[in-house]
């Protein structure tokens, strides 16, 4: 499993999944559904990644499907390593 890498959609986005993928060492890529407070700083990931600089970009076409038109998407590669804060809710599960 080493050389293995999820990719997961927006299902995936639930803070017990990532503590298990990082637990036991696994590596993956998750899109997000919501924007988390992060502890880098006040920005939530979205603001914090546009002000990154981007490491690649590239265009790509989208074909045709499910009745939406061929289109071309503009691409602009950026990362960092970040650490999710716990999520409120989470914190107040634990004391009931």
């Amino acid at each position: 499993m080493i050389n293995v890498i999820s990719f997961c959609d927006r299902e995936a986005d639930i803070y017990d999944y990532l503590i298990y993928k990082v637990a036991n060492q696994q590596r993956f890529v998750v899109w997000s559904m919501m924007s988390r407070h992060i502890k880098e700083g006040p920005d939530k990931p979205y603001q914090f990644a546009s002000e990154l600089n981007s490491v690649k970009q590239r265009q790509t076409l989208i074909a045709e499907r499910g009745g939406r038109k061929a289109r071309e998407a503009k691409l602009d590669v950026k990362y960092a390593a970040v650490i999710l804060k716990h999520p409120r809710i989470k914190q107040m599960n634990l004391f009931h």
